[in-house]
């Protein structure tokens, strides 16, 4: 069950940064260590106001 769960979740993942790469995310990147935690999905963007907006995702567990 672990590994239907895991295989729905990395899905789940990639249908994330896929979804932010079309509206134009600067930088999608996946499993991303940062300050020693996991991220699945790390996401840089600019506003319309040239501001840039860092958005960090990490599933349960």
């Amino acid at each position: 069950m672990a590994k239907k769960i895991t295989k729905t979740g990395k899905a789940l993942e990639r249908r994330v940064a896929d979804a932010y790469r079309a509206i134009g995310a600067r930088k999608v990147e996946h499993d991303v260590e940062l300050a020693g935690h996991q991220i699945d999905v790390y996401v840089e963007m600019e506003t319309a106001d040239r501001a840039l907006h860092r958005s960090r995702g990490q599933g349960p567990g």
